[in-house]
């Protein structure tokens, strides 16, 4: 076949310079040829790994490819639609996180739910309804739109509603349609389909490579080996150029592969942290600003509901009486200030002081532990002096205000990191 220029059953060559090395791992001939005139000789389609709509094509067939299960000609329709639907699980690992960004963004309270519904049901780690939903229909799917159409159909369909709990979503108003999802779908393809982007791999649609002329034909150099008399007898050096590469040699290049390889990885591990870093700096501002701001709405909300006037005192002075509401009294806000201060304390300990690459979920469990154990230490040390100024204050029918009342809404509010207020979980705070 080399003689003949001609190879069958071949899927695939590739452009990277870098798979080289790889490629001689496994093999002991390697061919390189001129990309233009490859490309003039055969049936080749080059696969671009960031246009979904090309490796969806004919039910998923590039992506097949890209996942490793080989469609074979003789295979029977029921294995073949099998393997798909297997690369179709894996493709959809790319799913969850782009709802999960889309809801966190999402202003409409019911799209934001409907969000978070599909974010769980594509998520394979927590329900495999969705796919199994798939698999059991045979769904065909030759583009981004049909897998978002799909998506939807079974968002609306009583299976969904039946099988997946009310606690991801009410499903009485739904909204949600598949034009609203489609750019979220193929975001979410493009990330599938870009995890092998390095490959640079070229299909042969009709499995037959034909090859240029004076292509070169790399041999590994084996001690013992008739490679010498095959190469004259099928006379390769009258159209090839012709070249024996040693085995050490494979190695040392190899080398410098990984090395080119891991400094492009740090590089961009680095520009990565660069960019995580100016993140922090603009976002970890707003999350405590609103952390501030729940506990503040929370801790009056409370406040107002125990102690309900608005004619509170400290000392009667006839017409000349200041008169207060809870939240206006000076030793409440100097109450509430101090909490604030110290969860602020909690929060710029847990991660100002570190390393972006080690702020991960985990930590807003260290910070719920910590904000906890600080505000029980305040609240101890200023219970009796704030206690008695507080209780000093009553109303013309002398209902004075309780502070172990007030007291008692902040130790609740990161106990065992858990809170009353939703927004204040450490979950929660970790999505956020």
């Amino acid at each position: 076949e080399l003689q003949e220029h001609k190879l069958v059953g071949v899927i695939g060559v590739s452009k990277s310079r870098e798979n080289i090395a790889d490629w001689l791992i496994f093999r002991d001939c390697l061919i390189v040829m001129n990309y233009d005139e490859f490309m003039q000789l055969n049936d080749a389609t080059e696969i671009e790994y960031d246009n979904p709509e090309q490796l969806m094509a004919n039910d998923l067939e590039l992506f097949n490819r890209l996942y490793g299960n080989k469609r074979e000609e003789n295979e029977e329709e029921f294995n073949t639609k099998s393997h798909r639907r297997n690369n179709l699980s894996k493709i959809l690992q790319s799913f969850p996180f782009e709802f999960k960004i889309a809801g966190k963004v999402e202003k409409d309270n019911q799209l934001k739910n409907e969000l978070y519904r599909i974010e769980y049901f594509t998520n394979q780690n927590e329900t495999g309804k969705f796919m199994g939903w798939l698999e059991r229909n045979q769904y065909i799917i030759n583009s981004p739109q049909e897998f978002a159409d799909l998506i939807i159909k079974y968002h609306y369909s009583d299976e969904s509603k039946s099988e997946i709990s009310s606690f991801y979503g009410d499903t009485d108003n739904l909204k949600i349609t598949s034009e609203y999802i489609y750019p979220i779908v193929y975001k979410a393809l493009i990330k599938a389909g870009s995890t092998y982007t390095d490959e640079q791999e070229i299909i042969l649609n009709n499995r037959v490579l034909n090859i240029p002329d004076d292509s070169q034909l790399f041999f590994v150099k084996k001690e013992k080996s008739n490679q010498d008399e095959l190469i004259e007898k099928y006379k390769l050096k009258d159209t090839y150029r012709v070249a024996f590469v040693k085995q050490e040699n494979i190695d040392r290049f190899r080398g410098q592969i990984d090395k080119k390889r891991t400094e492009y990885f740090n590089q961009k591990r680095e520009s990565n942290l660069k960019e995580l870093e100016e993140k922090s700096k603009a976002i970890l501002p707003l999350l405590l600003q609103e952390i501030k701001l729940n506990i503040s709405e929370y801790f009056y909300a409370k406040a107002k509901k125990s102690f309900d006037k608005d004619n509170y005192y400290e000392e009667y002075e006839g017409d000349d009486t200041k008169y207060y509401s809870v939240e206006d009294i000076p030793e409440v806000k100097q109450l509430l200030r101090g909490a604030l201060d110290v969860i602020e304390g909690a929060f710029k300990e847990t991660f100002y002081s570190s390393d972006v690459k080690e702020i991960d979920k985990y930590k807003f469990s260290n910070f719920t532990w910590l904000a906890n154990e600080k505000l029980k230490e305040y609240i101890n040390s200023v219970d009796n002096t704030l206690s008695d100024e507080i209780f000093k204050y009553h109303n013309e029918y002398n209902e004075t205000i309780y502070a172990n009342e007030l007291t008692w809404t902040l130790r609740e509010l990161f106990d065992y990191g858990e809170s009353p207020v939703k927004e204040l979980n450490k979950v929660a705070l970790a999505q956020r």
